[in-house]
């Protein structure tokens, strides 16, 4: 009986402690201590003043070094704990496999946190109560979405939360917005279903991994012992079933042993005042409370992400000028002539720093592209490069691999090109003389990272909405449509890598 009463206080108390969903007892009526003049501590939630102080402000966190697992110290706010601190005091490496360890309280509200908001940037920016302020809007994320309203109206949200209806989650698209009256609105963040829950359903485990060949022959998961997972095309498009579809969780796991396993997710996910789709790789181990059994964070000693190859288009919503191509040290770039699309030209490549297709995955990427001659500031072979934009991608590769890869780079420095080198062949479609609006992008290679619990990169990010006629919508100034992906990420845990790959032939 004893046993009894203890277990259920426990977890009373549990939910009581770490439910997010009553925001009453958390509003208060004093002033926000001021930060600065851009971020300000309100009631114990970070308001940021637009989206772009939002955004500027988790790049200082993050730091320039992305091949780095902590954050940047002096760009911390004095009283506020985020997800990210808390976690970084806890997050530990336990070798002890007999027996499942306690979980504690801020562990499970650590878990409960990350379960909806993957993309780990925003684990920077909000607590456990997963509160945030940006423009002059007052942002909760639910396990049901994301309810948001004016800073003024804050108390109207915990009526709509308890009042709110849950079929909206099913009948309405991921990122659609809905008024709920008294200046409510819900945000469906995470598609149809529930995030908690594998879109299982829409994946087939490939049996035999090892007979089977990837797209365009690149292999680079078989060093990283990797799960194979097929994905079907029945929804109408592979983005659709990527993304549409089947909600934002779409993971898989690879066990170490009956406690420690890597989970990969990929993801798409709209919370108003931010929206991310991108790929995450995390090492986890298994704890309890009491009798019941949870997956938390654990620290590897490495983690890695690649791709045999991912092929999308990036438009802008602003044309770019031609000469945002010309390579930092045309000099040392090296040349060849190759043909593509039945197409012979001259092409040339070399290092960049910080591609925005494919964000926070390397510094430094070798590209190759159609040689790019400016003269007088204008551009002469505008319907050549539009003729090469249309590459068939298995051409591109061929390309890359006879042309590219295996061969030195930068010839006063002599850099050797591997077949791991994360690379990119990169094609653009112009709208005048001088500008173009389309990038199409093939991007391959594996980057390997330093001790962590986590890693994720993105495939396009944005920050904040917009209002017409009394609407609210997002708004893309950049839109990066996945046409392929073969994905994979792996941590190295007791002297062995284990993976999960996710590929579409």
């Amino acid at each position: 009986m004893k046993k009894n009463i203890y277990f259920w206080g426990i977890c009373i108390f549990l939910t009581t402690s770490c439910s997010n969903d009553n925001l009453n007892e958390l509003i208060e009526t004093s002033e926000p201590e001021k930060v600065s003049s851009e971020i300000s501590l309100k009631n114990g939630y970070l308001n940021f003043r637009d989206e772009g102080v939002l955004e500027d402000y988790l790049e200082q966190v993050k730091g320039d070094n992305i091949t780095s697992r902590s954050s940047s110290s002096n760009v911390k706010i004095s009283g506020f704990t985020s997800i990210a601190d808390l976690k970084s005091n806890i997050v530990s490496r336990s070798l002890n496999d007999d027996t499942d360890e306690d979980m504690t309280k801020d562990e499970f509200n650590i878990m409960k946190a990350e379960n909806l908001i993957i993309d780990e940037d925003l684990a920077q920016v909000m607590d456990t109560t997963l509160r945030i302020g940006v423009n002059s809007r007052f942002y909760k994320i639910t396990n049901y979405g994301t309810f948001s309203t004016e800073s003024s109206d804050i108390a109207n949200i915990d009526i709509a939360i308890e009042k709110f209806d849950t079929t909206l989650v099913a009948n309405t698209k991921r990122g659609e917005y809905v008024d709920l009256g008294n200046g409510v609105t819900f945000i469906n963040s995470f598609g149809i279903g529930s995030l908690c829950e594998s879109s299982s359903e829409i994946l087939e485990e490939d049996n035999a991994i090892t007979s089977r060949a990837a797209t365009y022959d690149n292999n680079l998961q078989s060093e990283y012992n990797c799960k194979d997972y097929k994905w079907k095309n029945d929804a109408g498009g592979f983005f659709k079933t990527l993304f549409g579809l089947a909600g934002t969780d779409v993971s898989k796991e690879n066990n170490f042993n009956s406690k420690r396993r890597v989970q990969v997710n990929v993801f798409d996910i709209n919370y108003g005042f931010y929206t991310s789709a991108g790929i995450k790789v995390k090492m986890q181990k298994r704890k309890k409370i009491l009798f019941v059994k949870y997956w938390v964070s654990e620290t590897a000693d490495k983690l890695a992400i690649g791709f045999n190859n991912i092929e999308g288009e990036m438009k802008y919503s602003t044309p770019y000028p031609f000469s945002s191509l010309v390579p930092e040290m045309p000099s040392q770039w090296s040349k060849f002539t190759g043909q593509i699309n039945g197409i012979t030209a001259d092409f040339i490549y070399g290092i960049y720093k910080k591609i925005p297709y494919v964000k926070d995955w390397v510094n430094e990427i070798y590209v190759c592209l159609p040689k790019v001659t400016i003269i007088n500031n204008t551009y002469p072979n505008v319907s050549l490069m539009n003729s090469i934009y249309s590459y068939p991608a298995k051409e591109a590769n061929s390309l890359l691999k006879k042309s590219v890869i295996n061969k030195w780079v930068y010839s006063p420095i002599k850099k050797f090109i591997s077949p791991k080198d994360p690379i990119m062949f990169n094609a653009v479609w112009g709208v005048s003389s001088i500008k173009y609006n389309k990038e199409r992008p093939l991007i391959m290679g594996v980057q390997e990272y330093g001790s962590g619990s986590s890693k994720t990169v993105r495939f396009n990010r944005s920050f904040g909405f917009s209002i017409n006629n009394g609407a609210v919508s997002g708004f893309t100034p950049t839109e990066f449509d996945i046409k392929k992906i073969d994905a994979f990420g792996a941590a190295y845990y007791d002297n062995q890598w284990k993976g999960v790959r996710f590929y579409k032939n």
